[in-house]
C-alpha cells in the first residue's frame, strides 16, 4: 500500500534512502575506528602503551641538560685501617670516609659496610662493639661480640641513609668499643669500611 502525502506514514524515508544512511553511519564508524586523535601530538596509542612518532619536547629550561644526561652518580668507597685498641664506654671513631659531593647533587643514598676484627688481651671474658655513622648519626644499635681471652673476634655492622641537603662533602665512619676493659693497640687488630655511594638530583 502506497503512502499517501499529509498521514503519518509519509513522513518515513524510502528504503533507498534509508540504505544510505545506514551505509553513511557504517563508513563513520570505520573512519572513527581507524582515525588517531592523538596525532597531531605524535603519539599512536598501542597495545601496552604509546609510541612517539615524532620528538617529545618540553618546556625550555625546566629540566637542565645536566640532569637529562646524569640523573644519578654513584661512587664507590674504601677506607681502613690497623694497628689500634679499644676502649671502653660510648664507641669511638676508628676510621673516616669522606665523601666528596658532584656539583648539582643535592640528595645521596648512602650504604656502609663496616668489619672489625680485635684481639681480646685481657684474661677475662670480653664484648666489643662496632656501627656505622653516617654524616654523624649512628644508624642502629651497635653490633655486638663477645671475645675469650687472648682471642680474636670479628664484627660486621651495616648502615643505609638517605642524605638531603647535600654541602660539599659529608663522612661516614666506624666506631667501636670494648664492654669491660681497654684492649691493647695491635698489628692484628684491622678495620675496613666501604661505602656505596648513589648521588641523586
Amino acid at each position: 500500500m502506497a503512502f499517501q502525502p499529509g498521514l503519518p506514514g509519509s513522513q518515513f524515508p524510502s528504503e533507498d534512502a534509508l540504505i544510505r544512511r545506514i551505509q553513511d553511519i557504517e563508513r563513520s564508524m570505520r573512519e572513527l575506528s581507524a582515525a588517531n586523535p592523538f596525532a597531531p601530538m605524535g603519539m599512536k596509542p598501542v597495545p601496552g602503551g604509546v609510541e612517539f612518532s615524532g620528538n617529545l619536547s618540553v618546556p625550555n629550561g625546566s629540566i637542565s641538560n645536566a640532569a637529562l644526561q646524569a640523573p644519578v652518580s654513584p661512587l664507590a668507597t674504601h677506607v681502613g685501617t690497623n694497628n689500634f685498641g679499644l676502649n671502653t664506654g660510648p664507641n669511638v671513631e676508628l676510621v673516616r670516609a669522606t665523601i666528596n659531593v658532584p656539583a648539582g647533587y643535592t640528595q645521596a643514598l648512602v650504604f656502609a659496610t663496616a668489619t672489625l676484627h680485635a684481639w681480646n688481651n685481657n684474661g677475662v671474658n670480653d664484648d666489643a662493639y662496632l656501627v656505622a655513622k653516617i654524616n654523624g648519626t649512628q644508624v642502629g644499635a651497635s653490633s655486638q661480640c663477645t671475645a675469650v681471652p687472648s682471642a680474636d673476634i670479628c664484627i660486621p655492622a651495616t648502615g643505609t641513609m638517605l642524605l638531603t641537603g647535600l654541602g660539599a662533602t659529608f663522612y661516614v665512619a666506624a666506631a667501636g668499643s670494648s664492654a669491660n676493659s681497654a684492649w691493647a693497640v695491635n698489628s692484628n687488630n684491622f678495620v675496613n669500611l666501604d661505602v656505596m655511594t648513589v648521588f641523586l638530583r
